[in-house]
């Protein structure tokens, strides 16, 4: 692995390409690193909607055709297959280039720990993406099929994020027969962590230090914290924890807007904690296996303002909470 910096750098920036920025979910990050990636002949890995299957799948990707499927958030549990053992055949014949593994942190890790075991660590670039949690496929998969049988035709395109309300307003919807379905009651669902996995409220990769090179996302918060800097099409957070990471920022920053920013203020929880297990997890399994997609759907993925405004305040009381609590650790 790269040699760590002492201190994390922090920033927050977005693609100067507005085209490019209004087709991702948050300030457009995946772009540069992988144009520079593939400007000198390497690759990137990503994760990609396959229609066919409706699974989040891996792939390498040696053209910018191919990477730009992966643009967008997918609140879906990526499958990495058998990614790492095709990342590292490519590197072997690839001798004088370098990969880009852009991914969840968990599985950021295990990429690095593999390459690591083969010797290949001073050829990639390690990236993750800061993550909610992964919901059961299953539940897409259900998902899916409700939604296809009660509009009659086939999905051909899915976004959780569509900005067109903003980057913080964002809209959920697949296509089916040429029109727009909305999607909210998955997109309830996930936000609600029912579906997340067993290991998600565990998780270990939800803090500030990671085993990579560099963490992407959402910079929530950043209306307070750098309101001259921000905007509405979209804010990416960007945390940089090794030289390889610092050394990369300075070559794509050219094409971002960008301003240097802190450990403090953000609205980031997956940064220093893991998600909640809710209370109703267990009843909403056994609903799950009791009772039709439709009725779950209607049950846990409808929620009324009174239910949401006491939710939105009770999230945000706890990350003023945690806020103040990193605040005195910050300055202890």
């Amino acid at each position: 692995m790269s040699e760590k910096l002492n201190d994390t750098l922090v920033y927050a920036a977005r693609v100067k390409d507005k085209q490019v920025l209004k087709k991702s979910s948050s300030g457009g990050m995946l772009t540069p690193l992988s144009d520079f990636v593939l400007s000198r002949g390497g690759a990137v890995v990503c994760a990609i909607y396959n229609y066919t299957t409706h699974q989040v799948e891996y792939q390498l990707c040696e053209d910018k055709e191919s990477y730009e499927k992966a643009r967008g958030s997918k609140y879906i549990q990526s499958i990495p297959g058998n990614i790492f053992i095709k990342s590292m055949n490519w590197l072997n014949s690839h001798l004088d280039k370098k990969l880009l593994f852009i991914g969840m942190g968990c599985q950021a890790a295990g990429f690095r720990h593999f390459m690591q075991a083969k010797d290949m660590d001073s050829r990639i670039f390690v990236v993750d993406i800061i993550c909610m949690g992964s919901p059961s496929p299953l539940i897409w998969k259900d998902a899916i099929q409700w939604l296809e049988e009660k509009e009659k035709g086939k999905v051909s395109f899915v976004t959780f994020k569509d900005k067109r309300k903003g980057w913080n307003q964002p809209t959920a919807f697949a296509y089916i027969n040429g029109r727009e379905c909305p999607i909210d009651q998955y997109v309830e669902i996930f936000y609600n962590e029912y579906a997340s996995r067993p290991s998600c409220y565990k998780c270990p990769y939800t803090a500030i230090e990671r085993e990579t090179d560099m963490t992407i996302g959402d910079y929530w918060g950043i209306e307070g914290k750098l309101p001259e800097f921000y905007s509405s099409s979209g804010n990416s957070i960007v945390l940089i924890h090794t030289r390889s990471g610092q050394e990369l920022f300075e070559i794509i920053k050219s094409t971002l807007d960008y301003e240097k920013s802190n450990l403090l203020g953000w609205l980031q929880p997956r940064l220093y904690e893991p998600s909640k297990c809710p209370d109703k997890r267990e009843q909403f399994w056994k609903d799950y296996f009791r009772y039709p997609f439709k009725r779950i759907a209607s049950k846990y993925g409808t929620v009324s303002w009174q239910v949401r405004c006491r939710v939105c305040w009770q999230r945000l009381k706890q990350r003023i909470k945690t806020g103040i609590k990193r605040y005195i650790l910050h300055r202890s």
